[in-house]
């Protein structure tokens, strides 16, 4: 009986022994399992990173080679698996991999390491390593991992900002140069020293040229004896090739290979290597000569690079500005002094009329010019109040002028009033006032008056002809869009129908006939399709039949059917009709400045905002696109090219309204149209 009791013990011992091990074994199942599910979520990981993940062994023997490995180095996974690390290591830089395996074997993790890789065309690149060991379950170390991450670009960055800071110190030691040197050939010697010494650039020169573009003076800095060979070529008036494109060109001129651009040019062979950057020394209008320098080739084209060598090439042509206002101011100081008489003659032989007035506005003295323009004797004139000759309001208006800029001699703005003459007639005046400053006391005034009658007569006839050519361009418009609408579109849809007819009908026809019939058909439905669009185009039915804001909804919604631009419009203000024909002015204005954001602007976006205000209308079209440089006046739109910022400009003035743009690069485009309702 004991011994059957203890083989029931012994088998109750047995079978607890058994299920222990068997929830052990469960327990070791799930935990495998788990393992796995991590395992396999951290695969998709290291395959959909952008980094290169590299397995190797403790021998440098590659082990696993992820997608973004494939793409930073070239090799494929079947090609770098079994190779040695050493692959995508520039030569030199082997003698390293052994010591940074021993510090893995040591069990150390290296994080955040710069080095340089090599793809398997060869190309070297900057790249940020993280190296760490590989552990397996038991604890032993089996190989190390290796992650590695593209840095060239923020490495060009950091070099780009530190060269840049190196060239606006540069630009800063040129700016204290300017302003204290007043000799002109030391400060252009000043200027190329200033831009080498500072490691801004490799060598630099400047040349300054005559009126018929020979060399009157230049300097350089870092070129040597090779620069008298330029010298004498510019001497000959022979002009090298960024001198001749900076003659006619603003800005700046990058040439990133001058040895085979610039061949005419003897400074060429100093460049190899490197890239050129030119700027024209340009002031109010003069062109005083060319500032040229040697770059870094992948710096010439950045825009921060060119904005500051621009800026400074423009404070140089400033201060020879200075100096040559303060050499002429020299000048002229003598030749008053040694001649009144001289004075004198240019004061009666000057092409404007010039009056003295004293502070009273009575005339003083008149010279031959204001004698002619006004019809009176010299005697006659002396005396005469200037509110007779120009109005009552012209003295006032030059006072006040005249408290908007300094009183030291300076000259007011130009503005025009009417002229009276002695016998009653009128005549249109181009006036300036200058203050007579003595001692710090105003003595009186010059009035100076061109007479501008002919030229305001003519700029007159000018915008009446602007305006009837745009009313005449609409008018066209108007009829194009309507025999379009009513002749050949009516024609198409009629010949449609008959193809459409002839295929139903037809019996005769063959399978191949059909076809084509068929094509025919489909053409015609396209044309007839795009010649209403046209049509449309020309002159929208919306704007005549809705108004002006259905009109720019009609806008909005074809620019996102046709180019993909996503337009919106928004009205503010008590909405109401406009006159028919300033709502169609108003719809040219903004159909132009959308045209230009999906022609030119590459913007993905752009908004309409129509405000109606009490006694107007302001209309605001923007968008995000690239932008661009607006010129300084509104009439220079046209001779930079621009024109259909022009038009917009002229439909403007037609409704006694204006059109304000601004824009710059990077920042898009604001276009703000203002008018009267």
């Amino acid at each position: 009986m004991d011994d059957i009791h203890k083989s029931k013990d012994q088998l109750l011992r047995e079978l607890a022994e058994t299920r222990r091990r068997l929830h052990e074994l469960q327990a070791s199942q799930t935990y495998i399992n788990q393992d796995d599910e991590t395992r396999s979520q951290l695969a998709a990981t290291v395959e959909s990173m952008d980094d290169a993940v590299i397995s190797e062994t403790m021998d440098g023997v590659i082990t696993s080679w992820n997608p973004g490995a494939e793409r930073l180095y070239g090799y494929s996974e079947e090609e770098a698996i079994g190779r040695p690390i050493s692959i995508v290591i520039p030569r030199r830089y082997h003698k390293y991999v052994q010591a940074i395996l021993e510090r893995v074997r040591r069990g150390e993790s290296m994080r955040h390491y710069e080095t340089r890789h090599a793809k398997k065309d060869g190309r070297e690149f900057a790249v940020l390593l993280s190296i760490s060991p590989i552990i397996d379950i038991a604890g032993r170390m089996v190989g190390a991992s290796t992650i590695a991450h593209d840095i060239t670009e923020r490495k060009y960055a950091e070099a780009e900002m530190k060269r840049l800071n190196l060239v606006l110190r540069a630009m800063q030691s040129v700016n204290k140069l300017i302003i204290k040197e007043k000799d002109r050939k030391k400060l252009l010697k000043g200027i190329c020293d200033s831009l080498v010494e500072n490691r801004g650039y490799y060598n630099a020169w400047v040349a300054l040229l005559d009126t018929s573009w020979k060399l009157s003076m230049a300097a350089e800095s870092g070129l040597g004896e090779v620069f008298s060979r330029l010298i004498d070529q510019l001497k000959r008036g022979e002009l090298v090739t960024c001198v001749k494109t900076k003659l006619t060109e603003s800005g700046t001129f990058v040439t990133t290979d001058p040895p085979s651009t610039c061949t005419n040019c003897p400074l060429a062979e100093q460049y190899s290597g490197r890239g050129a950057i030119s700027a024209r020394l340009e002031y109010q209008g003069k062109v005083y000569g060319i500032l040229s320098a040697s770059v870094p080739g992948r710096f010439t084209s950045g825009p921060e690079e060119r904005s500051l060598f621009e800026e400074v090439a423009g404070n140089i042509a400033f201060a020879l500005h200075n100096i040559e206002l303060e050499e002429r101011h020299k000048l002229g100081q003598k030749q008053l002094t040694e001649s009144e008489k001289r004075y004198r003659d240019l004061f009666e032989s000057a092409g404007e009329a010039i009056l003295i007035i004293d502070p009273e506005g009575d005339v003083i003295e008149a010279n031959r010019a204001a004698i002619a323009l006004f019809g009176y004797s010299p005697q006659e004139l002396v005396g005469v109040n200037v509110t007779k000759l120009l109005g009552s309001y012209s003295l006032d208006s030059a006072r006040a002028r005249l408290n908007l800029w300094d009183k030291d001699n300076s000259m007011s703005d130009l503005y025009e009033c009417r002229a009276i003459r002695k016998d009653g007639t009128e005549a249109i005046v181009q006036t300036a006032v200058r203050a007579i400053v003595v001692a710090g006391k105003s003595m009186g005034f010059h009035f100076i008056a061109r007479d501008v009658t002919d030229e305001k007569r003519m700029r007159d006839n000018m915008q009446f002809y602007i305006n009837e050519v745009t009313w005449s361009q609409e008018n066209e418009r108007k009829r194009i869009a309507r025999e379009l609408h009513d002749e050949t579109i009516q024609e198409l849809m009629y010949l449609a129908r008959e193809l459409d007819e002839l295929t139903a009908t037809a019996s005769g026809l063959g399978e191949e006939e059909i076809l084509r019939v068929k094509k025919l058909w489909n053409l015609t439905n396209a044309i007839t399709e795009g010649i209403r669009r046209l049509s449309r185009d020309l002159r929208p039915p919306t704007i005549d039949r809705l108004g002006l804001l259905s009109a720019l909804n009609w806008v909005a919604r074809r620019t996102k059917e046709y180019t993909g631009i996503d337009v919106s419009v928004s009205s503010s203000g008590d909405q109401r009709r406009a006159p028919p024909d300033s709502e169609l002015l108003l719809f040219r204005i903004v159909q132009e400045a959308i045209n230009n954001t999906w022609r030119h602007a590459q913007a993905t976006s752009a908004q309409i905002v129509v405000e109606f205000e009490e006694d107007g209308i302001r209309i605001t079209v923007s968008d995000n696109g690239q932008g661009f440089l607006v010129p300084d006046t509104m009439g220079s739109l046209a001779e930079s090219g621009k024109l259909g910022l022009a038009g917009m400009q002229e439909r403007a003035k037609l409704m006694g309204g204006n059109v304000a743009i601004k824009s710059a690069p990077g920042q898009g485009t604001v276009v703000t149209v203002e008018a009267p309702l």
